[in-house]
């Protein structure tokens, strides 16, 4: 018994360790990008190249709608239905033996699904950075503050910034999990494109009507890649796949 008692304490030391071994790397990116935006002015020289200073205009606005159909609704209703898919095939798994073989896989897509955009929800209402199209510089009346920078004493806040993380591109980097669930290589890298492409294009759109900067996008991708590695761990590789 004790022989036994050992050897689980010994495994659990050894996930764990596992574990800290493969958040490091994600956290890491995710510290080091902060550390460089938060030291630089990229993104401000990225947003002055698309933002037009001498028109005092953006490339596209939300007034466009079949530019706000292609780029924000479609993906948004995508990722959603994707959301409800994968509910309502858990759900089933507990009735249909034929899905029962993958409950762990859509518990994880599902709940990465709900986890990415909830995190970088919560983000924004922690951070109180605003948007590039409310600042001062592009038209708006807020001034540039860094997400770790404090506001000028004289200045008076109205409204709470709510722009970091990007909170539109989380449903599609949520989308990364296929490259924790899938088998094989061909199909796992496929679905890596998938949700770091799609992140892209929707975290592009938003950059070019002037709701984000790069280092939010960049932090939303960093945010996926670390709950899924979390995840993984836990319910496909983890504590979860081991208990009896």
């Amino acid at each position: 018994m004790l022989e036994g008692k050992a050897n689980s304490e010994l495994s659990d030391r050894s996930w764990q360790l596992q574990l800290a071994i493969r958040l490091f790397w994600p956290l890491s990116a995710l510290g080091l990008s902060l550390w460089i935006f938060e030291l630089s002015n990229i993104d401000l020289a990225i947003q002055d190249k698309i933002y037009d200073l001498g028109m005092r205009a953006w490339p596209i606005t939300k007034a466009d709608d079949t530019l706000r159909l292609i780029f924000y609704d479609a993906p948004k209703f995508g990722a959603g239905t994707i959301g409800v898919a994968l509910l309502i095939a858990l759900l089933g798994s507990f009735r249909y033996k034929s899905l029962t073989r993958y409950r762990r896989h859509l518990a994880f897509g599902l709940l990465v699904l709900m986890l990415v955009p909830s995190l970088a929800s919560l983000g924004k209402s922690m951070t109180n950075v605003y948007c590039p199209l409310k600042l001062e510089r592009y038209g708006g009346a807020e001034p540039y503050v860094r997400i770790f920078d404090a506001y000028p004493d004289a200045y008076i806040q109205g409204k709470p910034g709510r722009c970091f993380p990007a909170g539109h591109a989380s449903g599609w980097f949520a989308m990364i999990a296929l490259f924790f669930v899938l088998k094989r290589r061909n199909w796992r890298i496929a679905g890596l494109f998938l949700g770091l492409g799609m992140g892209w294009i929707t975290g592009g759109y938003q950059m070019l009507i002037g709701a984000h900067f790069l280092s939010h996008t960049v932090a939303t991708m960093l945010l996926a890649w670390i709950i899924c590695t979390l995840l993984d761990s836990l319910i496909l590789n983890g504590t979860v796949r081991r208990s009896p």
